[in-house]
């Protein structure tokens, strides 16, 4: 049986005062409380935002999950903030 494992969701970048902030929520396996994570820097454009945030995110999980990080690109059903988002 497969143990369940983290993930994480990237929020949409916030504008503000001429730059962008972001932040990503760690989803536990079930039964725990979520939790939102800021990145705690500011970034000159929305893709950069959230390409860092997904770095860092990736990271995070895989620390958590025993593993280590992959650095995958979102499949078609993770597409940024699509349908189905994870990103």
């Amino acid at each position: 049986m497969e143990q369940a494992k983290w993930d994480f969701q990237i929020e949409h970048p916030v504008h503000e005062n001429g730059a962008w902030r972001i932040g990503y929520t760690l989803v536990p396996p079930a039964g725990a409380a979520e939790e939102r994570i800021a990145v705690d820097e500011r970034f000159p454009s929305a893709q950069i935002a959230i390409e860092e945030a997904t770095r860092l995110a990736q990271i995070h999980v895989a620390d958590l999950n025993g593993d280590t990080a992959a650095f995958e690109k979102p499949t078609e059903d993770e597409v940024p903030f699509g349908k189905n988002p994870r990103f």
